[in-house]
């Protein structure tokens, strides 16, 4: 089971001995728990099997494979914040929306939605922004990078304790010191550029931008990632079924070289076997603000 933003979608995975059962139906929902903990439900999207080892693999995953927000459809946005779009868009989905205050204020210029399905228009749009949109347990999120998702708890983690152990590292040689980003003048027409920061490496973001404040912040946005892309840790232990997605996480009970903190779960992944079960946590510094 993978839960996180370094992946595309939530997925889940359950791999069983063929006893004549009877495969679930496309889009059937599938809960799963260990501990006394619920890891999530997800929606069956391919089923499969192999007759040499009588096993059967069902693949499922957060968003149902039928659901209308797949769909490719037509729509028009006039002037609407990225909060409106995406709770008039999770109100359509049944979904409930957890926007970011900074990226759900900035409001868009009009735009077409044409043969585009609202879960990639929408992705689209956020990643405009130096966002991320994710869909988990109801909730369609809309959040900054790595930056928590209010008002999860924070997860701690004792690495004595809980008979766990942790990968580190600290890189900074692809980290971006420069950003460029165009932005169209008030004739509607002109092309200019807004930089921030200083140094090399450069980066020129690929979206031209409707305003030189959006431009602007954009560009902020992309300089404050870029100083922690590639710091991470990797921690493994035992099942942790609380676990979730861009939660605050606080690690104890060893002292690491470096400081990482604060931080925050940019993925999950549980691994649950016959004997053993096992999470595996990818933890990143919070994105700055």
């Amino acid at each position: 089971m993978r839960l996180g933003v370094g992946y595309a979608e939530d997925t889940a995975t359950l791999t069983m001995a063929d006893n004549g059962f009877d495969p679930p139906r496309k889009s059937a929902v599938l809960s799963f728990a260990a501990d006394g903990g619920n890891l999530g439900s997800f929606a069956a999207r391919d089923v499969g099997g192999s007759t040499r080892d009588g096993m059967i693999q069902i693949e499922c995953a957060a968003l149902d494979p039928e659901a209308q927000m797949r769909k490719p459809r037509d729509r028009s946005w006039r002037g609407q914040s990225i909060a409106s779009i995406a709770g008039t868009i999770a109100a359509d989905a049944g979904l409930t929306p957890a926007v970011n205050r900074q990226i759900g204020s900035v409001v868009v210029a009009a735009r077409p939605q044409i043969a585009v399905s609202d879960l990639a228009f929408l992705q689209r749009l956020v990643e405009r922004h130096s966002g991320r949109l994710l869909i988990q347990e109801g909730r369609l999120i809309v959040t900054r990078g790595d930056e928590p998702v209010a008002p999860l708890p924070t997860l701690h983690v004792d690495l004595r304790a809980d008979g766990a152990w942790a990968d580190w590292r600290r890189g900074w040689s692809q980290t971006v010191q420069r950003v460029q980003a165009a932005y169209v003048l008030d004739d509607g027409v002109t092309l200019d550029v807004v930089e921030v920061g200083s140094g090399d490496p450069m980066r020129k973001l690929p979206d031209t931008f409707s305003s030189r404040a959006e431009a602007e912040a954009a560009a902020k946005r992309h300089l404050a990632a870029g100083d922690v892309s590639r710091d991470y840790l990797e921690i493994h232990g035992g099942l942790l079924p609380t676990a979730q997605v861009l939660q605050p996480i606080e690690i104890a009970g060893r002292e690491l070289p470096v400081s990482f903190t604060p931080l925050v779960v940019h993925a999950v992944q549980h691994s649950l076997g016959r004997s053993v079960a096992e999470t595996v946590i990818i933890a990143r510094p919070a994105a700055a603000t």
